[in-house]
């Protein structure tokens, strides 16, 4: 039996490496040249530094990521954030700090208004918390990519059971401290090789060939591949991509992201903990090295804003938040049209289960893994799909 996974992103690797851990024999395929999906870096010739395709962090709550990144050596490539939150006013670049004690009622409170969440939006609930405006509000938008009056309660509710709500350590945020693809992809696809699974990069999947509710055969560029009755097939790719395949899946409205990097002449401070910002276009600023990445979350309405005009209003806040003096050395803008899922309580309740038919998975973010689109759900999904199908097998 040979188990053929098709993506090569977070999930896919997860899910791979889960799979040849229980010694399965593994086909792993990937449509891009490079393997990571939207959790990627590469060199930047205009600022000549290794540029991420976005802002990713983790928590020290989030064991499966956590556990993924030991399995393939690379736990090391993350590293705290101060625990105090620094906040700062894009108006006039004012900082104040925002220590852990200060946040413990409204933790106690939040216990409690999402212990039932039902169908409630994040505002629904929590609007009435002291922090609620310069807290709970951005990290919503950060960790749901959904405006709270529109954003899950109960999606919500599940970050904080597995972050802020187990204690100081389960809520630090743990930051790359090198490009993503060398902490989470290169090792995994190294770890990968070395168990014996096959790599296809820049080999696309054309076409998934059904016959009486099973994948009979998938169709490549080059070849089709027939699989026997005892082969399975993961997919492990965005949405938007497995639904051109599947055509049941139901639809699932996505939210964009938007990431500007911007190459500081006067460096980019020695605190390389987040700044929440407030009254600016972007939500928070991120900095690393001599760049700081500025991340505008729930980005529909800015998608046909020319980048030029991004980067000057970005750079803007960034200025007068970091003192920059000088206009950047170099800087990029990403545009990141289906970043996540539309994270509300009926987009919630569409996303669907692993199993799809008799030898047929799915992984990825947006699958039923009861959290949002984030590198913890990606990292689940693939585990989850390679649990399902090994426990099918018995």
């Amino acid at each position: 039996m040979t188990v053929v996974v098709i993506g090569a992103g977070v999930a896919g690797l997860a899910c791979a490496l889960a799979l040849a851990d229980h010694e399965q024999d593994v086909e792993l395929h990937e449509a891009a040249p490079q393997a990571g999906g939207r959790c990627r870096s590469w060199r930047d010739a205009r600022q000549g530094v290794i540029l991420d395709n976005g802002s990713h962090v983790l928590v020290g709550g989030n064991r499966h990521a956590l556990a993924y990144l030991r399995r393939i050596g690379s736990r090391g490539g993350l590293a705290p954030a101060p625990v105090t939150l620094i906040r700062a006013d894009a108006a006039d670049g004012r900082r104040r700090s925002l220590p852990p004690y200060r946040l413990l009622p409204d933790l106690a409170r939040s216990l409690g208004q999402l212990r039932h969440p039902g169908r409630a939006s994040v505002a629904d609930r929590l609007v009435g918390l002291e922090h609620y405006r310069d807290v709970w509000s951005p990290l919503c938008l950060a960790a749901l990519n959904t405006p709270p009056a529109q954003a899950s309660a109960r999606l919500f509710g599940a970050v904080l059971a597995r972050s802020l709500w187990q204690g100081p350590w389960a809520g630090r945020l743990l930051l790359p401290q090198r490009g993503l693809s060398e902490i989470f992809v290169q090792p995994a696809l190294e770890t990968l090789s070395d168990l014996g699974v096959q790599i296809r990069l820049g080999h696309p999947l054309r076409q998934v060939i059904f016959r009486q509710n099973r994948v009979d055969a998938l169709r490549f560029d080059d070849y089709d591949r027939h699989l026997s009755r005892h082969d399975r097939v993961v997919l492990a790719l965005p949405w938007h991509r497995a639904a051109t395949f599947l055509p049941h899946l139901p639809a699932l409205p996505g939210r964009a992201i938007i990431n500007g990097h911007f190459l500081c002449r006067d460096g980019a401070g020695a605190d390389h903990g987040p700044i929440g910002v407030e009254n600016g276009l972007a939500q928070w600023l991120f900095r690393r090295c001599n760049v700081v990445s500025a991340t505008i979350s729930a980005a529909d309405s800015l998608l046909d804003w020319p980048a030029e005009l991004l980067a000057r209003l970005l750079w803007r806040d960034i200025a007068r938040i970091t003192g920059q003096s000088r206009p950047p050395a170099a800087w990029r803008i990403f545009k990141e049209r289906q970043a996540t899922l539309r994270h509300d309580a009926a987009t919630n309740a569409l996303r669907p289960a692993s199993r799809q038919g008799r030898n047929l998975y799915l992984a990825g973010d947006w699958t039923a893994t009861g959290l949002p689109c984030t590198l913890e759900s990606a990292i689940l999904s693939g585990k989850t799909a390679a649990k399902q199908l090994i426990e099918d097998l018995f």
